[in-house]
């Protein structure tokens, strides 16, 4: 006796707008072969039940993504991955008025089923039917999709990109992991456009997707009728159509993380009341939205590390804007690119980017910015790393500094899985790690410093703000993706130190002007006060 699956009556008993043709032997073959749960016979009773099963899925999948979808012109060119029978070819072309010679199906001819969850990819698993799924596409009216056969066909040689909306239900991201995919993916997927795939309820983010803006969203399917799987949501730039104000993709800052101390214990007194600067940010923003500018300094990085950085910019799910400051040697790639400022300083200044990241931040002040954070040119940012500093600032008494954490890379990009000490404990903040609020503006121009101090500009920065007594709130957050020259940290990964590495950031140079007279006058004249750092000189 055939079994037939049990389907969430809610989602079952809505509206039929995907019809089912007669079951044929060779439809319920198809179908057997992608929904092994359907134990189908060619009986109306049974094409009842399919065809329920089919729209239930789709409406569950509606419920979940209107938000996204409902925001996708008619006209938008449009790529499903593994069709399967169409179901959600012909769902959604009828709810939301898709056209048809825009819409492309990405499906192969076979009877290989290399089922797995978010397992590997397999270049031979293909189970479709194209002539039955072409058939069910006529049935409901549906006659000018174009269909690409995967056995034919790369999926990254897709002749029809860019896509405004690529999308795979029960394919890739759900049997197959989506990180096997994403670089064939985003090839295809136009600028502006977004992907949708379904996922299990346990899926972990992978690095990789840190560079792209992102959501998880629950959703209930009609089969097996408890359950709850999710959709993964992706965009080059910042999603819009959330209907939730926290978004489950990103992580987010909670309000019980701990202070960093900062302050010197004489002046506990003079924090619990705030001087007056930081009583400025108890009222100068309300509830509206931050206007970030993020500067960074360039000199001759190569164009892929530069594009790395200013695309983790551009698509951060907080608006912002990219001020980009050449240090004497532009790049005409940034003259034309949105939401991006771009500067050109006459020539070099031979101080590891801080006359170009003061400059930036200073135009910021002048040009209106609420928030300047800074990004070095061979770094990047997770893709909520602006929305995670923001949150932080509006949970802790708008505290007008707030910093977070690195995690280290190799200079080919591979990740150390490594910590600092001092970054742990909060005695450290990496240039690209701050947000700085309008209240502390007078520090954008501490970057101006002896330029002999240049390679621990980060470090006198953080005393700088400690001396002027500015609150900071230190989250827990690695959301900054730091490339490092620094050979302790490769020796603590374990791993092969290149060449050119650092031994220290404290040169003997460095040493050396901190113990003159003169470095002592200067550096006390510039910044307001010298500054204390741990130096270990060497006897005679």
């Amino acid at each position: 006796m055939k079994q037939l699956p049990e389907l969430d009556q809610r989602l079952a008993q809505m509206e039929r707008i995907f019809h089912a043709p007669s079951l044929t032997p060779e439809l319920i073959a198809a179908i057997k072969l992608i929904s092994p749960h359907c134990d189908l016979a060619p009986r109306e009773r049974h094409r009842l039940v399919w065809e329920a099963d089919q729209n239930g899925a789709c409406w569950g999948e509606y419920e979940a993504l209107e938000p996204f979808l409902s925001r996708i012109p008619t006209d938008a060119k449009i790529l499903e991955i593994g069709p399967g029978m169409g179901r959600s070819l012909v769902f959604f072309a009828k709810k939301l008025g898709w056209h048809g010679n825009q819409l492309h199906a990405y499906e192969g001819n076979g009877d290989t089923t290399k089922y797995t969850l978010l397992g590997p990819r397999f270049e031979d698993s293909f189970c479709g039917n194209i002539a039955e799924l072409q058939h069910i596409l006529d049935f409901n009216g549906l006659h000018d999709v174009t269909i690409f056969d995967a056995k034919k066909i790369n999926l990254a040689s897709l002749p029809g990109r860019p896509y405004d909306l690529i999308y795979s239900f029960y394919s890739i991201g759900f049997h197959w992991s989506l990180e096997h995919f994403l670089n064939d993916l985003m090839l295809l997927l136009g600028e502006a456009g977004i992907a949708i795939f379904t996922t299990t309820a346990n899926f972990e983010p992978f690095d990789s997707l840190r560079q792209l803006s992102y959501r998880l969203v629950d959703w209930k399917p009609a089969w097996p009728k408890d359950a709850i799987l999710k959709f993964i949501v992706l965009s080059k730039t910042p999603l819009r159509g959330d209907p939730t104000p926290q978004p489950s993709g990103i992580r987010r800052i909670s309000r019980n993380l701990e202070m960093a101390e900062i302050f010197p214990r004489s002046h506990n007194a003079e924090r619990e009341s705030g001087t007056a600067a930081w009583a400025q940010t108890q009222n100068y923003l309300g509830n509206e939205m931050v206007k970030i500018a993020v500067v960074t300094p360039y000199y001759k990085e190569n164009d892929d590390v530069l594009r790395q950085c200013h695309l983790s910019v551009v698509r951060q799910s907080y608006p912002c804007t990219h001020i980009l400051v050449a240090d004497g040697h532009p790049k005409s790639q940034f003259d034309n690119e949105p939401r991006t400022m771009h500067i050109t300083l006459p020539q070099a200044n031979g101080d590891v980017g801080n006359t170009a990241r003061a400059i930036g931040g200073i135009l910021a002040d002048a040009y209106g910015f609420d928030a300047v954070a800074y990004l070095d040119a061979d770094n990047w940012y997770d893709a909520g790393h602006l929305e995670g500093l923001v949150a932080a600032h509006e949970a802790n008494h708008k505290v007008p500094l707030i910093s977070c954490k690195r995690r280290f890379y190799d200079l080919e990009g591979r990740e150390l899985h490594i910590t600092e000490a001092d970054e742990d404990a909060n005695q450290h903040v990496d240039t690209s790690c701050w947000i700085v609020f309008r209240p502390a503006f007078s520090l954008l121009r501490a970057w101006l410093m002896p330029k002999v101090l240049a390679p621990i500009g980060d470090r006198i920065f953080l005393q700088k703000a400690a001396h002027e007594r500015f609150p900071r709130f230190a989250t827990d957050n690695r959301t900054v993706a730091y490339r490092t020259l620094f050979a302790g940290h490769y020796q603590a990964a374990g791993v092969r130190v290149p060449t050119g590495a650092k031994s220290t950031y404290l040169s003997e140079e460095i040493v050396k002007y901190l113990f003159s007279i003169d470095g002592a006058v200067e550096l006390t004249n510039c910044l307001g006060f010298f500054p204390r750092l741990t130096v270990r000189r060497k006897s005679a």
